[in-house]
């Protein structure tokens, strides 16, 4: 039985025989590089100037 579980999960409840997983306690990945992270940022600004558009050179 999944599809029940998982519909309480998505609304915020939880099935009375769900667990929560084990070993995943406050662990963080990799941090995201800025260059990245400035790359990602000028494309978002190119794809909202391109949707309102305002096409650049």
């Amino acid at each position: 039985m999944m599809g029940f579980p998982l519909y309480l999960a998505q609304h915020g409840q939880r099935h009375p025989n769900a667990r929560p997983l084990i070993g995943f306690g406050g662990k963080r990945g990799a941090k995201t590089p800025l260059a990245e992270i400035a790359l990602i940022k000028e494309r978002l600004r190119r794809a909202r100037a391109h949707h309102e558009g305002v096409e650049e050179p």
